[in-house]
């Protein structure tokens, strides 16, 4: 059974070993570079107004996920959003441990994380057509706009935080 806990020093090492597996799995790792830098420093591009959950099992780090305001440097970043909008980042499931529910129960405790911190739109950037684009469609995120990044075709999508969020109730927030 997978525990979900708040990120802490000690994980950091793991945390960036996922990272480059996740993505190399994918074929969606574009080597170590600036975009990067919040990883080299969790606490502060996190956990001081957002969140960073780490999900364990065995003594293993399967799951991650972070969520923060959404910097103006995103492709998220809406004005009309500021202030109210938090951005889900690194979301990650080891390869080989995924489709056992450990994305959904990452995702689900960030929406009531960022629920809990106020914000009412939730909003992040993945690679079109991925199976994470599904993953987050069959949770209830919308398409709201397309860009390019790092040579990737991104899509971008959202969802409210409003206390009658059917997804949420599915993804077993509570509010």
């Amino acid at each position: 059974m997978l525990t979900i806990r708040r990120y802490a020093p000690a994980d950091h090492e793991a945390v960036c070993a996922l990272h480059v597996d996740a993505l190399a799995a994918t074929g969606g790792f574009a080597g170590r570079g600036p975009w990067d830098a919040d990883l080299d420093d969790i606490e502060r591009g996190y956990l001081r107004d957002g969140e960073f959950l780490v999900g364990h099992e065995s003594g293993q780090l399967l799951a991650m996920g972070a969520l923060r305001p959404v910097p103006s440097s995103s492709p998220c970043f809406a004005p009309d959003q500021s202030g109210r909008a938090a951005e889900i980042k690194r979301m990650r499931v080891r390869p080989g441990h995924q489709g056992h529910g450990h994305g959904t129960a990452i995702l689900g405790a960030l929406l009531t994380r960022a629920s809990e911190l106020g914000y009412e739109v939730a909003v992040l950037d993945t690679v079109a057509g991925s199976a994470a684009e599904g993953f987050y469609t069959r949770h209830g995120f919308g398409v709201t706009g397309h860009t390019v990044y790092l040579g990737f075709d991104v899509v971008l999508m959202s969802i409210s935080l409003t206390p009658a969020l059917a997804p949420a109730r599915e993804l077993g927030v509570r509010r």
